[in-house]
C-alpha cells in the first residue's frame, strides 16, 4: 500500500499530539480527545486492515477477562467490569497503533519518534525537577510517576545505543550519541528508579548481543565487569548513593537473602507474596480483574508485580494466553538474529 508524504505527516502528527498528552495528562481530557483523534486519523487514512498475532491473543485475553465475571470469579463484579472495559479500549488503541505502524512501514522511524519525545521532555524535565516538590527526592513533574519517567527516558536510550551501534547517528556532530544517551541516563538517575536503571543495562547488553551473537561470551564478561563497576560507584560514591544508591542497597541485600530496611522493598515483597498465596485458591479461574486491591493487606494497590497480578486476576488460563505471543517471540530470537536484524 502507498501513502503520501502528506498523510504519513498528518498521522505522525496526531500519534505525537496523543503520545505527549496521554504520558503527560493520563487519565484527562486531553489524552481522551487526543486518542480520539488518533484513531479518527488512521481510520481516515486507512485502506486495509492487518492483524497480528499481538491483537488477536490480547482480544482473547480481554473475552477471557469478561468470561471470568459472567461465570461468577470475579471477586467484585463492577471493578472488574471497569477494568476488562478498559481492555476493550486498549484493544480498540492497539487495533489502530498496528494500522498505524504498518502504514508508516517504518518501525525505525516511529522509535526515532519516541526518542525525540523523550529527548524534549527530559530537557524539561530536569530542570523542573528543581521545583518539585517530592517527599524523597526523586524527580517528579506534573505528579507523574519517578519510576515512569524513568523508563521512558531509559527506552529512549536504548533506542539511541541501537542507533549508534548502526551507525545512524553519524551524521550529527560528533559525540552526539554520548551526549544524548548521558542525558537520558542523568535523568534515569534523577528519577532514582531501579527498574529503570536495570532496562537501561540489561537493555545494552541485549543490543550488543543481538548485533554479533559471535561475540555474546566477551559482551557477557563486559557487561558483568560493567555491572560490578557501576554498582560500586553507586554505593561509594556519595551524591550517587543519595540519588539512587540507598534504594539499590536494600535489593542486593534482599537478593542475598539478607534483612534489608527500605519501605518501598518491603512492600512490594509483602505484595508479592499475598497475590501468589490467594492465586492458588482459584488457580483456573482467577479473581477478575483489578480485584487484588480489594485483598485485606492490599491497601487499595496493585500486586506490584504484572505476573501475578495477571494470575490471580485470570488464573492460568488468562497468563498463558497474555504471555503466549511475547514468549514465542523470544524462543523466535535466535531464527530473528540469524537474519541479522537487530532491530526486530
Amino acid at each position: 500500500m502507498t501513502i503520501t508524504l502528506n498523510k504519513k505527516t498528518f498521522l505522525n502528527a496526531a500519534f505525537i499530539l496523543f503520545f505527549i498528552s496521554t504520558f503527560l495528562f493520563t487519565y484527562s481530557a486531553a489524552s481522551r480527545i487526543t486518542l480520539v483523534l488518533f484513531c479518527a486519523a488512521m481510520l481516515f487514512t486507512l485502506r486495509r486492515v492487518r492483524l497480528n498475532a499481538y491483537l488477536i491473543f490480547y482480544a482473547l485475553f480481554t473475552a477471557w477477562s469478561f468470561l471470568i465475571i459472567q461465570q461468577g470469579y470475579a471477586v467484585d463484579t463492577v471493578t472488574a467490569t471497569d477494568m476488562s472495559q478498559t481492555l476493550v479500549l486498549n484493544c480498540i488503541f492497539l487495533f489502530f497503533f498496528a494500522q498505524y505502524c504498518e502504514t508508516i512501514d517504518n518501525p525505525l522511524a516511529i522509535l526515532q519518534i519516541y526518542k525525540r519525545i523523550a529527548i524534549i521532555l527530559t530537557i524539561v524535565f530536569i530542570p523542573l525537577s528543581i521545583f518539585s516538590n517530592s517527599a524523597d527526592g526523586r524527580l517528579t513533574v506534573l505528579d507523574l510517576n519517578a519510576n515512569s519517567i524513568g523508563m521512558f527516558a531509559a527506552y529512549a536510550a536504548i533506542i539511541q545505543i541501537y542507533l549508534t551501534y548502526e551507525k545512524k547517528a553519524s551524521k550529527h556532530f560528533p559525540g552526539y550519541s554520548a551526549f544524548i544517551i548521558a542525558l537520558l541516563a542523568l535523568c534515569v538517575l534523577l528519577t532514582g528508579s531501579r527498574k529503570s536503571l536495570l532496562i537501561i543495562v540489561i537493555g545494552w547488553y541485549v543490543v550488543m548481543c543481538c548485533r554479533k551473537p559471535k561475540k555474546f561470551i566477551l559482551y557477557s564478561l563486559f557487561g558483568i565487569g560493567f555491572t560490578i563497576l557501576l554498582l560500586q560507584l553507586l554505593l561509594n560514591v556519595g551524591f550517587l548513593y543519595d540519588i539512587i544508591g540507598y534504594r539499590i542497597e536494600p535489593l542486593i541485600r534482599y537478593l542475598q537473602g539478607m534483612d534489608y530496611e527500605e519501605g518501598s522493598l518491603l512492600s512490594r515483597a509483602a505484595f508479592i507474596e499475598l497475590a501468589w498465596e490467594q492465586s492458588q485458591t482459584s488457580p483456573i479461574w482467577g479473581h477478575g480483574l483489578d480485584c487484588f486491591r480489594l485483598l485485606p493487606g492490599a491497601f487499595g494497590t496493585y500486586s506490584h508485580s504484572n505476573y501475578l497480578e495477571i494470575l490471580y486476576s485470570t488464573g492460568w488460563v488468562g497468563i498463558a494466553i497474555y504471555y503466549f505471543v511475547p514468549l514465542l517471540t523470544i524462543l523466535k530470537l535466535p531464527l530473528r538474529i540469524k537474519q541479522k536484524n537487530p532491530l526486530i
